[in-house]
């Protein structure tokens, strides 16, 4: 099957603005996710315009470059000129773009200084160029990060996701033929949740008759995945636990070493970047079986309600957008912020290695003269020379989320 043929949802229409107005854009995805595909397209689409065009995939340079890859500091020679023949094609012609795939790689290797006459050389409209690349754990901080700042600062992004659930199943339905195969188009989308690469990956392993089990080939595949994981691991362990449960907050609710491990997992297409304003955390049944499928939990009804009433309270002083927004939950419907916050409780209970404690996130997001006001308005009295992190500890106190 000729996965090209997928629309992936992005295309040359969705990209020029931003190449126009600021001559360079990112993509960002996860792995197996249809990014080398969505190079290919996007290439084709260029060469339609007369555009000319340097398609490069940057995980072929460590893999020509003479020394071991684990070693970035050593890699920089074997790189550069890859970048600097780029350079020279491209500003051969009048109208060229430059699609990298596998992005990362020149951000984490190609030396700063080549990093900046990249940015400079798109800045004065010399070439455009496009990035694709996987998502980072820390993807609006970190060193990576700063890397890609370096080499253009605010630079603009697109998002590439999996297929659509129609699109998904007629593409599903290629690889199968006879009696059962809607059947098995139908298994291949929900196992793999219409992750482009995953779906190729799973394909042989569909059920022979409708309603059968796992069979041995697919669980092999799974205990290798968790293995590639390290989903063993007491932390990561934990975390999957608790997010099959449907009760982890969201990730900028989480402790700093939790943020990481569960960057990590979205950058595996394990879980939905979202996945706290879902009903399905995971990116398609395949990773239940990953993570060892467990039920969901029903968080405490009086946990529930204590929560609803801090949400109403924040909202009532308008700010619920602002905390929300801060807390990973842009756009959030009512009850989302108190669902957060139950979880968050449950979570310093049962496993408090998880996350940031939520009196600390009140405390830094809602700021100490409208914690202490809330405070006030619950309680009859608010000691101002308390830290904020202290009122708000006595504000969860007095609405039952101790």
């Amino acid at each position: 099957m000729n996965v090209a043929t997928y629309d992936l949802g992005i295309h040359l229409r969705d990209v020029f603005p931003h190449l126009r107005e600021h001559g360079a854009v990112k993509i960002v995805g996860y792995e197996r996710g249809g990014k080398s595909t969505l190079a290919e397209i996007l290439v084709g689409e260029l060469r339609q315009l007369q555009t000319a065009v340097v398609h490069q995939n940057a995980t072929a340079w460590l893999l020509r470059g003479s020394e071991p890859v684990g070693d970035p500091s050593r890699q920089v020679a074997s790189i550069d000129p890859e970048l600097t023949e780029a350079i020279s094609r491209l500003e051969e012609e009048q109208d060229s773009c430059w699609v990298v795939d596998d992005a990362e790689v020149l951000l984490a290797y190609a030396t700063d200084n080549l990093l900046h006459s990249i940015g400079r050389k798109i800045l004065s409209g010399r070439f455009s160029m496009i990035l694709i690349r996987n998502r980072f754990v820390h993807e609006y901080a970190g060193w990576f990060n700063g890397r890609e700042t370096a080499l253009y600062a605010e630079l603009p992004a697109l998002q590439l996701e999996p297929l659509p659930p129609s699109t998904a199943l007629q593409a599903a339905q290629t690889y199968y033929r006879g009696a059962i195969a809607d059947v098995q188009a139908s298994w291949l989308v929900a196992m793999s949740g219409g992750i482009p690469g995953l779906m190729s990956d799973l394909a042989p392993f569909a059920p022979a008759w409708a309603g059968a089990l796992p069979g041995d080939r697919l669980l092999a595949r799974v205990m290798r995945r968790r293995q590639d994981l390290s989903l063993e691991r007491p932390l990561r362990s934990g975390l999957v636990r608790v997010l099959g449960q449907r009760a982890l907050p969201p990730r900028p609710m989480l402790s700093p070493t939790a943020q990481a491990e569960i960057g990590a997992l979205e950058i595996a297409g394990m879980v939905h970047p979202r996945y706290a304003q879902r009903s399905e955390p995971f990116c398609g049944q395949f990773w239940h079986l990953v993570s060892g499928q467990v039920d969901p939990v029903r968080l405490p009804e009086n946990l529930v309600n204590a929560s609803l009433e801090l949400e109403i309270t924040i909202r009532e002083l308008g700010l619920g957008p602002q905390l929300a927004a801060a807390v990973g939950l842009d756009g959030a419907a009512e009850g989302d912020l108190a669902n957060a916050f139950a979880c968050s409780l449950s979570c310093q209970r049962s496993a408090p290695e998880l996350v940031t404690p939520l009196s600390l996130i009140l405390a830094e997001n809602l700021g100490k003269a409208y914690v202490a006001n809330m405070l006030h308005r619950k309680s009859g009295t608010a000691d101002t020379s308390l830290s904020s992190q202290d009122l708000a500890a006595q504000l969860l106190i007095e609405v039952g989320l101790s």
